[in-house]
């Protein structure tokens, strides 16, 4: 395929986050994680159940600071979300192993329910993260459609 035959791409519209919605939402999902973890904990009796809840603090730390990589205040075309999105989630689980080590580390939290919780925590926490984007992007698609369509008919 030669330049001359390569159409244009449409002008993509630019998305910017909801920033309550996206920095509160995935440590908040972490934080109820780590509580039904403690809650588990307890029911099975484990020597020290707070290490769980320690593990959904640290998951959402770790996902707090991914979420800000992303820098979700910047406005955006949308075809630059999708990779932005996968470094922050990638910073994020990098994240939450750092402070999931500083937390066990520092508290002297049994090490299995700290991890087990936040790993759970994490993966929760991404895919509340990710239907916050759909909640933001499906509504700019769907005019972007619309849009089409008048200017094909």
């Amino acid at each position: 395929m030669t330049d001359a035959t390569r159409k244009p791409m449409p002008d993509l519209p630019e998305l910017k986050l909801p920033l309550g919605a996206w920095l509160g939402a995935g440590p908040i999902a972490c934080v109820v994680v780590g509580g039904i973890g403690y809650g588990v904990s307890i029911a099975l009796g484990a020597s020290q159940p707070i290490s769980a809840l320690y593990g959904g603090i640290a998951a959402a730390i770790g996902v707090l600071i991914g979420a800000l990589a992303v820098l979700p205040w910047i406005a955006r075309p949308m075809n630059q979300w999708a990779n932005l999105l996968l470094g922050g989630q990638l910073f994020s689980f990098m994240a939450t192993v750092g402070a999931g080590v500083v937390v066990w580390k520092g508290t002297g939290a049994t090490p299995t329910p700290l991890g087990l919780t936040g790993a759970a925590a994490f993966l929760v926490a991404q895919l509340v993260q990710v239907s916050v984007f759909q909640s933001v992007a499906k509504p700019l698609e769907k005019r972007m459609r619309e849009k089409r369509a008048e200017t094909a008919s």
